[in-house]
């Protein structure tokens, strides 16, 4: 879900208030002091798992509130370069919401096709060492193994995205 007015975050707020914590899909920080400088874990760890969303402005210690950022242009502006320094550059959707308690920034994170993966920060490291994955509300680091299997798969053909050939339709009765 793309985040673009106060009544899109106070739904996704809202959601996140009954689970109690931000998870699989979203992330969510105060960032009333300046830009989280480990955010670019958890977006690449949102990519590399399906796309989700990031929201600055909110703290989850405090019940999901809105607390507003000091400058949400600057803070979008930052969000904007994480994503760009990604490798495969991410081209989220970032919006800058006029909430009633403040300003909040959110980007909507896209996944990264199986065939590019891992997503991860050439500036921070090595793949293995910048590379992470979503599990509940917290980024993983992939294991060594983990990434070279997905590196492997960029020079591995894709077949499953194949037609059949003709004739190679399965039979009704031998499904039944």
């Amino acid at each position: 879900m793309f985040i673009e007015t106060a009544e899109d975050l106070g739904f996704v707020l809202g959601q996140l208030r009954r689970l109690g914590t931000d998870h699989q899909w979203a992330e969510a920080k105060r960032a009333r002091g300046g830009f989280p400088g480990d955010l670019w874990k958890s977006i690449g760890a949102l990519a590399n798992t399906g796309g989700g969303l990031v929201i600055l402005g909110v703290d989850e210690t405090s019940g999901f509130a809105v607390t507003g950022l000091a400058d949400p242009k600057t803070t979008a502006e930052q969000l904007k370069r994480v994503c760009e320094d990604a490798e495969p550059p991410l081209r989220a959707l970032i919006s800058i919401i006029d909430h009633v308690d403040g300003a909040v920034v959110a980007a909507q994170i896209p996944a990264v096709p199986r065939s590019q993966q891992p997503c991860f920060f050439p500036k921070k490291g090595t793949p293995e060492q910048s590379s992470f994955y979503r599990m509940h509300d917290g980024d993983q680091h992939f294991t060594p193994v983990e990434v070279a299997h997905l590196l492997d798969a960029h020079s591995t053909p894709d077949h499953s995205r194949r037609l059949a050939p003709p004739g190679a339709e399965l039979s009704p009765e031998l499904t039944d």
